[in-house]
Formats: structure tokens, C-alpha cells, sequence
């Protein structure tokens, strides 16, 4: 490509807009340039009219166009998408059956100006309640607006910390205080009960579906092998004490949350201390919290190739919880333990819980002379309450339980063979 210098009648070059607030949050560059690329997307797409019933506009973008793009990984894409859904700065949802994903950007209230809306977004949103309402002032006994003109339709904006720009259609009503009043204030709603009551159940219907969706993802994204998903408390021998403290951490997590309060599950190999993590993950996941169970061995390899290893480390950090198995598997070289140290370090420093399991015994980690393995290992007892996972081996059990099944079967078929 050839450049020039700029002449004082040289025309403006195409450009994105970069919102200002986004220097002020804790997201990596990654997640900050990904949303001002789907902010001017939102921007085409309320000139094209891309508006759903409820007046927000949406988008369309596919993660293989966003990759391309911003010239990042389709996981790096899925993890900066992830950072916005934590921060409230974009919702994703369903475009129907085999259709992409519908793009919702959010931007802060308190960044909101007014602005005049397109015409053809207005005569859109217009015919769109026209069709949806009779023509008549009564259908049903419901109280109706009729059709609604174009110059009728007037912006609302709904405020929270992050904003949609919404259209509300027809007649003003009187605001609908929902039980208990607002600000002191009690007043009912021209709006009929039945027309109310139909948008309380989409809005039911669609909070949930939203809530589906998110768990759906955020558990894809939390485990390598999807036979963890599997593992859950439902599942599990409640009668294992060490299970019910398990429970416990997951009942008062938003106490361990604010006490910065970990888990180090130790003891002996085969013990079901990766297990028990699962049950905490999965648990955590249904609640709409943040989780990757990983192990080291892992991170160090999807690390080697990058060239900002410190993205993925911060990438790291951004889960509200973060699971390490096996800790003591990985390579020892000075290469691997200075990963180790970043990681952890780096997790103590965002101030969020981390559990880790380990077959390496307590006494032993206490007692590590190899500097390199001190500075991990005391990081990772300040942050991580020791919890002992002991018994017998349910590796074993299971082996000798499927031995005992294949013995029977292979008899069984011996047997129906000197039958015959």
C-alpha cells in the first residue's frame, strides 16, 4: 500500500467511532475494539432499519466476520464477546431456527443525547404497531390506540447502567407502577389488564430464554471436555462430607466473592477432588457466574504461540471464578513456572477466588524450598482455604465395577454360543 502526505484539501478518511468511556473500563483492547466495530454496525443497521418490535435496533455478525475484521482468533472473538456480556454492554439473542444471532448494543445512560430518528425507522415501527393493534377504539373490552401515524411515534429510554434506545408507539399513556408503588407513588395503568399481562409473560418468556442461552454459552466456554457438564451436586454422593462443604462454598459464594475466599482440594489420586470443582462450577454456571476450569498444562500451550501473552493471562483473570486441575502435572522448566506465577499472580490481583485441586500432598507444598515453586505455592495458600479429599480411590471402583460388567457379559455370550 502507498501512502501520502495530507494536503490541506485532502478529504476525511473512513474511520470508526471510539466511545470515549470505554478507556475508563477494565476489559481488555481486544473486547474495547470489538465493540466500536459493532457499534458502527448498530449504527448502519438503524439507517437500514434494522429494528425489532420492541424499537432496539440489532445486528448481525458473524464471529468468522469479526475475526476477520480485527484480525483475532475466533476464541480470542468469543472471549472479548463474553467480556461485553459481563459488562452489560451487549445482549445476544436467538434469530430463530438455523439463523444467526441477533446484536444488541448497549451504551451508558448517562452518555445518551437525544437524537432524531429516520424516518423510514419511524414509518417501519409505525406500520409495525398499526398491524398490531385494531382499528377500532375496542376489541375484546381491551382499550386500543388504533392506528398511530408516523409523527406520533416518540422516543422512551429505559434507564439502567447500560442502554437500549427504545420507540413507544401511539397515545401517551399513564405510567404503570408495578405492586408497591414507585417512590411512594401508586397509580394504575390505562393500559388493560390482559394487554398487560401479555407483555408481562413475553417479557417472562424472553428472560428466560435469554437465561438458557447464557448458561448455555457460559458453559461451553468454561470446560475443555463436555463430560463435566455432567458433573453436578444432583448427581452426586451427598453423604461425603467434603461434598457438603462443596455446596457450602457455592450457597455463600457471593460472601466468597467479596472475601476474595478460594478452595485448595488436596489428597491422594482417584479421589474425586476434579469432580467436586465440577459440582461447584456447574452450580455457579446455573447462576449466571462467570467460570473456567482449566489446568496449567492447557494454559501453557494455548499461551506458547501468542505473541501478547498478556491478554490471555488478563482474559484469565475476567472470570468471576477460575478453576485450576491438577496442579504439580505440568512441566517444571523455568518456562512453564513462570506462566504459573503469572497466572496466579495475576488472579490475586484482580481480587477474584480461585479453587485449585492437587494430588501434591499439603505438607509438601508448605514446605517447598525451589524458589520459583515458594512464590507460586504461597500465593496460592494465601488465596485458598486447604480442604483434605481423602478415601479410596473411585477410579478404581469404577474399573473393577466395569471389569465385573464385562466379565458377566462375556460370559453371557459364551454361554448362548455352546447353546447353539
Amino acid at each position: 500500500m502507498k501512502y501520502e502526505y495530507m494536503k490541506e484539501s485532502e478529504q476525511m478518511l473512513q474511520y470508526f467511532q471510539f466511545p470515549k468511556f470505554l478507556l475508563k473500563l477494565r476489559i481488555s483492547q481486544t473486547a474495547k475494539y470489538l465493540y466500536m466495530i459493532l457499534y458502527d454496525r448498530a449504527r448502519i443497521s438503524r439507517k437500514n432499519s434494522w429494528i425489532d418490535k420492541y424499537g432496539n435496533v440489532y445486528l448481525i455478525f458473524p464471529i468468522d466476520e469479526l475475526s476477520v475484521q480485527i484480525g483475532k482468533c475466533k476464541s480470542s472473538i468469543k472471549t472479548a464477546l463474553k467480556e461485553l456480556d459481563d459488562e452489560g454492554l451487549l445482549v445476544r439473542r436467538s434469530g430463530g431456527f438455523s439463523k444467526p444471532n441477533h446484536l444488541y448494543v448497549k451504551i451508558p445512560s448517562d452518555e445518551i443525547g437525544l437524537q432524531p430518528v429516520e424516518n423510514k425507522a419511524v414509518e417501519k415501527m409505525a406500520l409495525m404497531e398499526s398491524e398490531k393493534q385494531p382499528s377500532s377504539g375496542r376489541k375484546n373490552g381491551c382499550t386500543g390506540v388504533g392506528n398511530v401515524a408516523p409523527s406520533k411515534v416518540t422516543e422512551k429510554y429505559k434507564r439502567n447502567k447500560y442502554h437500549e434506545v427504545n420507540y413507544y408507539y401511539g397515545e401517551a399513556k399513564e405510567a404503570y407502577f408495578p405492586k408497591g408503588g414507585f417512590m411512594g407513588m401508586k397509580k394504575h395503568s390505562r393500559q388493560c389488564a390482559c394487554d398487560r399481562k401479555a407483555y408481562e409473560e413475553e417479557q417472562k418468556y424472553f428472560k428466560e430464554k435469554e437465561h438458557r442461552e447464557l448458561v448455555s454459552r457460559n458453559t461451553s466456554i468454561c470446560f475443555d471436555e463436555s463430560r463435566m457438564e455432567e458433573w453436578t451436586f444432583e448427581n452426586a454422593d451427598m453423604s461425603d462430607a467434603v461434598m457438603h462443604k462443596a455446596k457450602s462454598y457455592v450457597d455463600n459464594w457471593e460472601e466468597m466473592k467479596r472475601n476474595h475466599i478460594g478452595c485448595l482440594f488436596w489428597g491422594p489420586v482417584g479421589t474425586g477432588k476434579s469432580y467436586i470443582a465440577g459440582c461447584i462450577a456447574n452450580e455457579l454456571l446455573k447462576r449466571e457466574v462467570t467460570v473456567k476450569m482449566t489446568n496449567f498444562n492447557t494454559i501453557i500451550d494455548n499461551i506458547f504461540p501468542l505473541a501478547d501473552k498478556t491478554e490471555y493471562i488478563n482474559a484469565l483473570a475476567s472470570y468471576q471464578l477460575l478453576i485450576i486441575d491438577d496442579l504439580g502435572v505440568e512441566r517444571n522448566s523455568e518456562y512453564a513456572l513462570g506462566i504459573i506465577f503469572s497466572v496466579i499472580d495475576r488472579r490475586i490481583r484482580s481480587g477474584r477466588p480461585l479453587i485449585i485441586t492437587t494430588n501434591l500432598p499439603l505438607k509438601e507444598i508448605k514446605s517447598e524450598t525451589m524458589l520459583d515453586k515458594r512464590r507460586i505455592y504461597d500465593r496460592i495458600l494465601e488465596m485458598c482455604t486447604p480442604v483434605y479429599v481423602g478415601g479410596t480411590s473411585k477410579r478404581e471402583a469404577i474399573a473393577s465395577m466395569k471389569m465385573e460388567k464385562a466379565k458377566t457379559l462375556l460370559n453371557t455370550n459364551r454361554g448362548k454360543e455352546e447353546c447353539e
